[in-house]
């Protein structure tokens, strides 16, 4: 499956992959099952957003213009 919302991944899969440019690997994880509700979960979304970063300052500065 195939998703570009958090949540939906957390919820449906038992594990997440985050691709970065190139299609390289930023994240692998395993879900925790529906039964850990709390902390194990909130870490696994943490380290997604984490992960979802640019994969470099250059990146953003010629896509939004900004001169960093």
């Amino acid at each position: 499956m195939v998703t570009h919302r958090i949540d939906d991944a957390i919820e449906m899969a038992d594990r997440v992959i985050v691709l970065g440019a190139k299609a390289r690997i930023r994240l692998e994880a395993a879900v925790p099952s529906a039964s850990c509700i709390g902390q194990a979960r909130d870490r696994l979304r943490h380290d997604i957003e984490a992960a979802l970063g640019p994969d470099d300052p250059e990146s953003i500065s010629k896509s939004t213009g900004d001169k960093r």
